[in-house]
């Protein structure tokens, strides 16, 4: 069963509704049902209320992989229910990471908060082809995981001697790069992924030597752990046991301590 990670809502509003909330005359809780346009008359619509756009974890890097999904999706929802003819979007920032967004799709405050009732700028944004093209590109862009420095170690000493780069447009040469990394290890296994899941646990599987490595040891944050994450690590962690390699899995529960650590460090 899937989990529910954001969301966002978008209100076709009537032309008389649209402007007494541009003006600041209403609040969004004073939105009611006859104010929305029906599903027939939505293409109407002059101006599209925003009424809301949440990622869990908003703070965190995964967090902020997610707002940006979040903003592409809501881009091709546009697209698709609304055409690509010139739209105008209004949106209340309600919430520090709200006007952040807001501004990271160049947003322009249209009535400050002192003129409102709610106390909230509202932003607008004159959605047009072009404008949607940017705003589409940019959020997949941010909606990528990050370039990972992937580096074999020497074990005679702590020189670097292959340098290597994952890149997310590179998913096969990825698995090979990593892959031939953990065939090299000698000795132990050392594992920082924040993003870490189920497929690494295969990776590791598939291309460690049994004959050099004795010690596996994971590091990862809450991001991805659930119950099939749980049941697949016992699994792992018993087949290579069998095969003489201790492993252990430790999770990072302080956010403090998770934003402090960087894929690349």
């Amino acid at each position: 069963m899937g989990h529910y990670l954001g969301y966002f809502d978008v209100l076709p509003l009537t032309h008389e509704v649209a402007e007494l909330l541009e003006k600041g005359k209403i609040t969004e809780r004073e939105i009611r049902a006859n104010h929305i346009l029906s599903p027939s008359q939505m293409k109407e619509a002059e101006t599209l209320y925003v009424a809301g756009i949440a990622a869990k974890d908003a703070g965190s890097e995964i967090g902020k992989a997610r707002a940006a999904m979040l903003i592409s999706g809501l881009a091709n929802y546009l697209g698709a229910y609304y055409g690509n003819e010139s739209r105008h979007i209004i949106a209340s920032a309600a919430t520090p990471a709200g006007e952040q967004i807001l501004k990271s799709v160049e947003a322009k405050v249209c009535c400050p908060a002192e003129n409102r009732k709610d106390n909230h700028d509202l932003y607008e944004l004159f959605l047009t082809p072009q404008i949607y093209e940017k705003v589409l590109n940019r959020a997949v862009r941010r909606a990528q995981p990050p370039r990972l420095n992937l580096e074999r170690v020497s074990v005679e000493g702590p020189e670097y001697v292959v340098p290597s780069m994952l890149s997310p447009d590179k998913p096969f040469s990825n698995k090979k790069i990593l892959w031939d990394t953990i065939r090299s290890c000698e000795d132990y296994v050392y594992l920082y992924d924040r993003f870490f899941y189920v497929e690494g646990f295969e990776d590791i599987g598939y291309s460690v030597d049994p004959d050099k490595v004795k010690t596996i040891k994971i590091l990862t944050s809450r991001a991805r752990i659930d119950d099939f994450f749980r049941r697949r690590y016992k699994d792992f962690k018993d087949e290579m046991k069998g095969r003489g390699i201790a492993c252990e899995l430790r999770v990072i529960v302080h956010p403090e301590v998770e934003r402090t650590i960087h894929d690349n460090g």
